[in-house]
């Protein structure tokens, strides 16, 4: 996937079948879209994408939140298993915020890491608020604009302003304690074999449906 200035978001082109990485999608939800990334920063890195075009948790409804919660809870306890490390965050834009974002379209980051990254990594820990739900984290994220988003180890969230940052910072970081030296996904334009991955994640979707069930 190419980045353009265009106004047609490529990830709801993509979700309608009108791109041909549709064929990559993992398994969705009413709501959600579970993909693998494009320049992943490990083997397992997914995106869990809103299936309409929402730009961050400021505008998700209730009903969003419950099933993103869910959906969280369940990728997190499967890939935990997994590894020792993981990594939750995402990149929220609002309209006429600063802080720049490479797509616009809601989508967090699910990574394994090889050790836990700490908040003051990011940003200073001065920054960030917690918040007990997600229900508290879009109230949050109303009054931020722009925000990075963190889900904490105890199931618990972390946000903070991430205005005057440039667009990837997060991918930075996980790239560099993963040990992956190419960062930014706009210049990996290496095909893969999106059915081989469907594959691979097929463990990871049934061991996520038995936890959602």
């Amino acid at each position: 996937m190419s980045h353009s200035s265009s106004s047609i978001c490529e990830l709801c082109a993509e979700f309608a079948g009108l791109l041909s990485p549709s064929a990559r999608i993992l398994f969705d939800t009413p709501r959600f879209v579970v993909v693998p990334t494009l320049g992943p920063l490990h083997a397992d890195h997914l995106l869990v994408c809103t299936r309409s075009h929402l730009t961050g948790l400021h505008e998700f409804s209730d009903d969003d939140l419950r099933e993103y919660g869910g959906l969280l809870r369940s990728l997190l306890s499967s890939m935990r298993g997994d590894a020792a490390q993981a990594i939750c965050f995402e990149n929220g834009t609002q309209k006429g915020s600063a802080g720049g974002c490479s797509i616009t379209h809601f989508h967090a980051h699910i990574v394994p890491t090889l050790r836990q990254i700490g908040l003051d990594e990011i940003v200073p820990i001065s920054s960030w608020i917690r918040a007990e739900t997600l229900e508290e984290c879009a109230r949050i994220a109303r009054l931020m604009g722009s925000y990075f988003f963190v889900a904490n180890d105890d199931g618990t969230f972390s946000l903070a302003p991430r205005a005057g940052l440039p667009s990837q910072h997060i991918r930075r970081i996980v790239a560099a304690v993963n040990g992956v030296s190419q960062w930014d996904w706009r210049t990996l334009d290496r095909p893969r074999e999106w059915r081989t991955e469907r594959l691979r994640f097929d463990d990871l979707h049934r061991a996520a449906l038995e936890l959602t069930a």
